[in-house]
């Protein structure tokens, strides 16, 4: 069962699909924006993460605070759904960092292939004049 279909029975964190949403496209479509610097280094993607939670988790806490104010059962529970809902954010884009990084490698692996395809032929050809020029000699 995803988020989305359960975002409608949670009344204190309505939008927080909607952002989580939001802040996992833009930094896939960050990654692929700069292709040509996640080709030379796909670890780089690593340090442009923490942001993007700070922001959902202070949507988290500010919504939950209001929320908490309306009911005593979230305001009893506030800590924890707090830990919870922040839980799973990370949770979230760290599978998303995941896939961004897979892409980085995925590309990287292109090409790594583009240039040994080449070289094995001429280690091919090396091979067949060396082993030539041994029994002609």
């Amino acid at each position: 069962m995803g988020l989305r279909s359960l975002s409608g029975s949670v009344g204190f964190l309505p939008e927080l699909a909607d952002r989580l949403e939001a802040r996992e496209r833009r930094l896939l479509t960050a990654r692929r924006a700069h292709r040509c610097s996640a080709s030379r280094n796909p670890w780089s993607w690593r340090c442009s993460g923490s942001r993007p939670a700070g922001t959902c988790h202070g949507y988290i806490r500010k919504a939950l605070r209001q929320a908490a104010r309306n009911s005593s059962a979230v305001a009893a529970q506030r800590k924890r759904l707090s830990r919870t809902a922040c839980a799973y954010v990370d949770k979230r884009l760290a599978a998303t960092r995941r896939v961004a990084e897979f892409q980085g490698f995925e590309r990287l692996f292109s090409l790594w292939h583009a240039l040994h395809i080449p070289l094995i032929f001429m280690l091919l050809a090396a091979g067949v004049v060396h082993v030539i020029a041994v029994h002609v000699y």
